[in-house]
């Protein structure tokens, strides 16, 4: 989705339904043109981007998955209200939900310690014999299920869709990753989604008596990770969001701040012919049809660059559809990410850039430049205490990948002289791999990431430390640093004095806290403990004395500052936004975040 300032309707690793009920009685009482039944703004930052809606057949409730911290929730859309979670007490920690053809919840999630999908049987909890990463679908009489292993193994040459008795479905070979599916009328075929190596779409009726697959419209541009699909009452319809009509180039999935936000699209089953019935400046993704309506989420997100006083006070913009605010060293410049949230290319087409700024107002002097560019996700240049070299973390891929977690890309740290194009590769044992920031000293860099469990490494987080030759720009050693009480490490950086590193960290679901030790991680100890979503940031004033972070107050993440030492935290912006990422200018004088604005509806209207 391109990132526009102005109006905003809805708001993102990674990959998940939000699965919503939505109420629809009184056909003739509704207006013909698009309403919303539920509306919400998350303080989050991308993590509540991917979540869809699915509307089950008897509609009025919501079962909400929220991203960050995992969990499920229950919303009354006649009266938007929380509702009682009646779908947790069929388990334990409920993560998702799909519904039957009556309504009854079937919900994901762990129970006695096995996780799986789980139903209400009539004395009883069972366990239904779906695998726990897949996504099943009944038919409308409720006698046959089936499902698929969404976002299972990216590089397998066999995939495969499952249907029938839920006791014994059949396998059904198909030629691609399965994205989406939706029963037909009648429950003898399937609607089936294919996503070929090169991310084009292909949408295949799939017979389930003879296991023909007809393609019903090929090379469509649909998301290649995620493609819920509905169906028109008569059959003769799907109903799918997709960018543009065709597949684009690899490439073009790359191209940072191209139009591709998603809409819904009909396509007639019978001659593959395609338009437009939802099309708007926001993402419109998973179209669900019940009761002769057509239902979908629409998402909307809307970033900036502000600076404010070091006091505090109002955010002012200076770049608009940019996030993760950098400095360079003389403060006549603030690096950044541009390109914005697009289902369909996520992340693929973020770079890294800058903008010079006047040194005094923080003033733009210069338009977007794109400095660190190339295949996948690209973050914003961390500049050399000397600005001599920038490091950056980056997903670079020497081909254009259709999907994130496409095989060939990296996950790490990279570094390269100012100026220059050749990039040095410092990690190469990357997973989820935050920004790095810098030592005074110019030697090493500090960052965070993800433990390996394919390595051994069990789950996790930590804070790694590499040290660097300045005068190469190549790596000397690689060390991660003991946590011992810190929970995780989320974000982290270093003090001015070098003696001391902060690290922000989640001791609980919906809880941040800020710990700060030293770069053995001896000595740690806790500053603050905060209400948060996403990862907030933090940053340290030039001279050691205080720190300034993000923590939500009001529903909404705004930016406080504390001593170092600990003490009573002040609130320095009041935004009708979130406000992240904080980074204080080399001078002391100006605070640079990310500030948010997002919103996430549930839209319907009756079914053209």
């Amino acid at each position: 989705m391109i990132l526009r300032q102005g109006r905003v309707r809805s708001a993102a690793a990674l990959l998940a339904f939000v699965v919503l009920q939505a109420s629809c009685a009184g056909r003739d009482e509704r207006p013909a043109g698009p309403e919303t039944v539920y509306a919400e703004s998350p303080p989050v930052w991308f993590e509540a981007h991917r979540l869809y809606a699915n509307v089950a057949p008897n509609g009025r409730l919501a079962a909400l998955p929220l991203r960050w911290p995992l969990s499920l929730r229950t919303i009354d859309l006649e009266t938007h209200a929380e509702a009682t979670n009646s779908l947790a007490s069929i388990i334990d920690s409920a993560r998702n939900a799909t519904f039957m053809p009556n309504g009854e919840p079937v919900v994901l999630g762990w129970r006695a310690g096995t996780m799986g999908w789980y139903a209400k049987t009539a004395d009883s909890v069972e366990r239904l014999a779906v695998p726990a990463n897949a996504w099943p679908r009944w038919s409308s009489d409720g006698k046959q299920v089936a499902y698929a292993e969404l976002y299972a193994r990216l590089g397998d040459p066999e995939h495969a869709v499952f249907a029938g008795p839920i006791t014994s479905p059949r396998r059904y070979a198909v030629a691609g990753r399965v994205t989406g599916f939706a029963w037909l009328p009648g429950g003898e075929a399937l609607l089936v989604m294919l996503s070929d190596s090169l991310g084009a779409a292909t949408l295949v009726e799939l017979n389930l008596a003879s296991g023909e697959a007809v393609v019903r419209a090929p090379n469509l541009d649909a998301d290649p990770a995620l493609s819920p699909i509905a169906v028109s009452p008569d059959g003769r319809r799907a109903l799918v969001a997709l960018s543009t009509a065709d597949a684009p180039r690899p490439e073009e999935r790359h191209r940072p701040n191209a139009d591709r936000d998603a809409d819904i699209y009909e396509i007639d089953l019978a001659t593959g012919a395609k338009r437009p019935v939802v099309a708007t400046p926001w993402e419109e993704t998973a179209p669900v049809v019940v009761n002769g309506h057509l239902f979908w989420t629409q998402t909307a997100i809307d970033m900036s660059i502000v600076v404010l006083p070091i006091e505090g006070g109002d955010a002012r913009a200076i770049v608009p559809g940019a996030f993760l605010p950098s400095w360079r060293p003389d403060g006549k410049a603030v690096g950044f990410v541009y390109g914005g949230f697009v289902g369909a290319d996520w992340v693929l087409n973020w770079d890294g850039g800058l903008v010079e700024v006047d040194s005094t107002t923080v003033s733009p002097t210069s338009a977007v430049q794109g400095i660190i560019t190339g295949f996948h996700e690209d973050f914003q240049p961390a500049w050399s205490p000397n600005g001599e070299w920038i490091a950056y973390h980056s997903h670079r891929s020497s081909t254009p990948v259709p999907l994130y977690a496409w095989p060939g890309a990296s996950d790490d740290i990279w570094v390269r002289r100012s100026g220059s194009t050749h990039e040095i590769r410092l990690t190469d044992y990357g997973w989820e791999v935050g920004s790095p920031e810098w030592s005074p000293d110019g030697r090493r860099l500090l960052f965070t990431g993800w433990l390996r469990p394919d390595k051994g490494e069990g789950r996790g987080t930590y804070a790694g430390i590499v040290t660097i030759d300045p005068a190469s720009g190549r790596a000397v050693s690689h060390r991660k640093i003991p946590l011992g009480p810190i929970p995780s490490a989320e974000m982290a950086s270093w003090s001015p004095s070098g003696k001391e590193i902060a690290i922000e960290s989640i001791p609980k679901p919906g809880v941040h806290s800020i710990w700060i030790a030293r770069p053995d991680g001896s000595g740690a100890r806790q500053v603050v403990e905060f209400p948060g979503q996403t990862y907030g940031g933090l940053d340290w004033l030039p001279d050691g004395s205080a720190l300034v972070y993000s923590a939500i107050v009001d529903g909404r993440p705004q930016l406080f500052t504390i001593a170092s030492s600990g003490g009573k935290p002040r609130q320095l912006t009041r935004e009708n936004a979130s406000v992240l990422h904080p980074q204080i200018s080399p001078d002391g004088r100006h605070i640079a975040a990310t500030r948010i604005v997002q919103s996430k509806e549930i839209r319907r209207m009756r079914l053209p």
